[in-house]
């Protein structure tokens, strides 16, 4: 029996889960195939860590709070139908490109429908329609026919910050986009927020709350935008959105226009470019036809501060954004005046006399319709009394005075008494979670110093002082004899993926944070993470550190969407004030969920297979050079040898050996590898090859078939000991096969033989009785002969080990 090898190096095609190709690399959404030049740069595994440095942008902006919207989230590949390319022009036949959610941005490639074989990839800058595009450099003319591959891989979220400089009278909001495949932020630039009360604010809490709005089809003559099965009006769109036409797609559109006038339900007015009014703009000059297909961006943000003069706080809101207005050099927005609908910031009071200024953050309930969405703004009447205030934030403004209305206040509860000081920064999450007292309940959780607060949203009335449902005691991972209570908690996110709640801390004196299931019966939280390393991760650091989100002894704080979760550390200078995207929803706790994010190989031939023997991975066990490495998190695997062609077979984990002794052979092998990235660092490894070692059903290697020592009369087989093992013999086991028919005649084995084992270790010159002790010579030989075969049969002979 002879050992062989087959690898899988990571280049080739890949797919997502839910176009599972089993003779291609699989990937969750969360897990990338890289393929850069250097050998190093050839690896599967979870999206690298990704940085952002706000007080470093060119206009230095400390953020904090991070609020996300998943902009784009493309993935897949398109090659249905043929095209012609003339320079940049793409001309498609049976093509839907519109139809099939292709964005601009994508690339494409010509002459194949396989992605691997792409040698060279063109952006495409603008989508016309389902059967014209237009690249960003000329392709050269290709004839009808051509086959091509659409990568629609465009994964983009957009990612708010909230001013951490000194309170002052305005605050700005920045933006960073992020590129999921790339693990690149990019800042956009800022806006800033006049208040209607001109004294120093401080954020309490941030949201950017976005929507589309895409009902009925429209028409364009000049700068009127006529409607078909539109509501404008009553819906509430506000001036200053952007609006796109051909598509209801954002990611479809190439050229945005921008609200400056809402007529009706049906008619509303556009100009080309944006500005801080969001009228005053150039008109825009457009004919399109009526029946088109178009969206609107409504992008508002949400603001609660605390301010010098107490009841100037509380919530404010600035709706009729576009990211469009967030620039390098920023854009101003002022203060509301009377108007509503206005790119204008608003307070949104709960009374003539503000009586929610010790807010602590805002927490958002689902989007119900264009005219009602609620949030709740946690009042911190005493640090250990908070109160609940509840707003309809898409409700009609009324009687707006300098900016100021009551009309989207809605009742206050009372306050109840919990255990810990309620956190004040950017506290309160709104979720569903699948476990635990709460599941299936939509709730507001909140953090204090030492508990998770639940509070079922339908306990949160007008008045009440019992809306607390129950709370979560802080208990480390591995119990406090393990670790030691933090009693320094600051808030609480719920990563949707892994139905965990994310729970953060001050960080002060090195206190780490923890994602965990939601229990109140004091089992303890399920994993700690993130340290403070002091490592600083500012623009200037040394080339060969690697960044990575570490705790400064600063509070962080994070937001979770799908899967990536970004984390932010307070702080107001380059030294401290650092945002990260961090891939936790890929951790292997979770890798097998709802969402998978496991690396699938493709499946691994191994013809002729007996048995199985090791399975092994080459993976980056450090990142970083020199003396300033750090460890990787680490791998697991699983096999599976049935089941693979229609991902039905179920899958075996391997222990950290790899040892698979004593599974049987078959003809392919597929490996399913997990990643831990809830770490101390949570770098995801990268693993750049999967190996198995299999023995087949050949003659054993460490043995060659002896023709002279073989006897047809005699029927007696023999074999020269080539190789030596090492030390003692395995147990060596003999078939005899029909070599017509291929049916096995007999097995026996050396350890319990039934037939004649022998050995000579003199060229044959002397024959005894079989031994298993390891080769001495190049002399040895062993020779079997079977208890009974029978005659005129034509027999092939394999020894291999049992």
């Amino acid at each position: 029996m002879a050992k062989r090898v087959t690898e899988h190096t990571f280049t080739g095609g890949t797919v997502m889960y839910d176009a599972y190709d089993s003779t291609k690399t699989v990937l969750g959404d969360l897990i990338r195939q890289k393929t850069g030049a250097l050998p190093t740069d050839k690896y599967a595994g979870p999206v690298s860590i990704g940085i952002a440095r706000p007080n470093e942008t060119s206009v230095a902006v400390p953020g904090i709070y991070p609020h996300v919207v998943r902009w784009s989230d493309k993935s897949g590949y398109y090659s249905t139908g043929t095209v012609a390319v003339s320079g940049t022009a793409v001309t498609g036949t049976t093509t839907a490109w519109l139809a099939g959610g292709v964005p601009v941005n994508a690339r494409i490639g010509f002459g194949t429908t396989d992605p691997a074989a792409v040698t060279t990839w063109y952006n495409i800058v603008a989508i016309a329609s389902d059967t014209s595009i237009t690249l960003d450099g000329s392709a050269g003319t290709l004839a009808g026919g051509t086959a091509f591959v659409i990568d629609m891989n465009y994964n983009v979220d957009w990612v708010f910050l909230a001013d951490n400089a000194a309170a002052g009278v305005t605050r700005r909001i920045t933006c960073f986009e992020f590129r999921r495949g790339s693990s690149v932020f990019t800042w956009k630039g800022f806006v800033t927020l006049t208040y209607p009360t001109a004294t120093n604010h401080t954020i309490t809490g941030m949201r950017a709350v976005y929507q589309k709005y895409t009902t009925g089809t429209v028409g364009v003559s000049g700068a009127t935008v006529t409607g078909s099965g539109t509501t404008w009006t009553t819906d509430r769109i506000v001036f200053g959105s952007r609006i796109g036409f051909g598509s209801t797609d954002p990611t479809q559109i190439n050229t945005w226009y921008y609200i400056n006038a809402v007529g009706s339900n049906t008619s509303i007015t556009i100009q080309n470019n944006v500005t801080a009014t969001g009228t005053g703009g150039v008109a825009s000059n457009l004919s399109i036809a009526s029946s088109t297909p178009y969206v609107i961006e409504d992008l508002r943000v949400l603001t609660t501060t605390t301010n010098a003069t107490a009841t100037n706080g509380g919530l404010y809101m600035t709706p009729g954004l576009s990211q469009d207005d967030f620039t390098p050099a920023g854009t101003t927005l002022s203060a509301a005046t009377t108007v509503d609908l206005q790119k204008r910031v608003y307070w949104l009071a709960d009374a003539a006399s503000v009586t929610n200024d010790a807010n602590s953050g805002i927490a958002m309930d689902d989007f119900d319709s264009w005219t009602q969405q609620y949030c709740y703004v946690i009042e911190r009447v005493a640090a250990t009394t908070p109160s609940i205030y509840k707003y309809n934030f898409r409700v009609a403004l009324a009687s707006i005075a300098s900016g100021k209305t009551t009309s989207a206040f809605l009742f206050a509860t009372g306050t109840q008494t919990v255990t810990g000081n309620t956190s004040a920064t950017n506290n309160g999450r709104v979720g569903t979670l699948s476990h635990g007292p709460g599941s299936g309940v939509k709730s507001l959780y909140f953090a204090t110093t030492t508990r998770i607060c639940r509070v079922a949203i339908s306990n949160i009335t007008n008045g009440s002082t019992t809306f607390l449902s129950d709370a979560m005691v802080e208990v480390p991972t591995g119990g406090t004899g393990t670790y030691t209570a933090t009693g320094a908690l600051t808030g609480v996110e719920i990563s949707d993926q892994i139905d965990r709640l994310i729970i953060t801390s001050t960080g002060a004196a090195g206190v780490r944070s923890y994602v965990t299931k939601y229990n109140t019966n004091s089992d303890p939280f399920d994993h700690i993470f993130l340290i403070d390393s002091k490592q600083i991760d500012q623009a200037a650091a040394d080339s060969s550190s690697v960044p990575h989100p570490n705790i400064q002894a600063g509070i962080i704080n994070v937001w979770s969407e799908e899967g990536l979760t970004y984390i932010s550390r307070a702080g107001t200078t380059s030294l401290t004030n650092m945002l990260y995207a961090v891939p936790l929803g890929a951790d292997w706790a979770y890798a097998d969920g709802s969402v998978k994010q496991r690396l699938y190989t493709p499946s691994l031939a191994t013809p002729n297979a007996e048995k199985y023997v090791r399975a092994y991975f080459n993976s980056a066990q450090y990142l970083g050079e020199d003396n300033l490495t750090l460890p990787t998190e680490p791998v697991r695997v699983y096999y599976r040898t049935s089941g693979i062609s229609d991902d039905s077979g179920s899958w075996t984990l391997l222990d950290q050996t790899g040892d698979m002794t004593g599974v049987n052979g078959t003809s392919a092998i597929q490996f399913a590898l997990e990643f831990r990235t809830i770490g101390t660092f949570c770098l995801p490894n990268r693993v750049y090859n999967v190996c198995v070692v299999y023995e087949d059903n050949t003659t054993d290697s460490h043995y060659q078939p002896s023709v002279a020592f073989s006897s047809t009369s005699a029927k007696q087989f023999a074999w020269r000991f080539s190789t030596a093992f090492g030390g003692t013999v395995p147990t060596l086991k003999i078939r005899l096969y029909d070599a017509v028919s291929g049916s096995l005649l007999l097995t026996d084995d050396s350890a319990t033989p039934t037939g004649t084992w022998e050995k000579s270790t003199n060229d044959g010159g002397a024959w005894a009785g079989y031994n298993d002790t390891d080769k001495g010579n190049d002399t040895t030989y062993i020779r079997y002969t079977p208890a009974a075969l029978g005659d005129d049969v034509k027999v092939r002979a394999l020894l291999t080990l049992d």
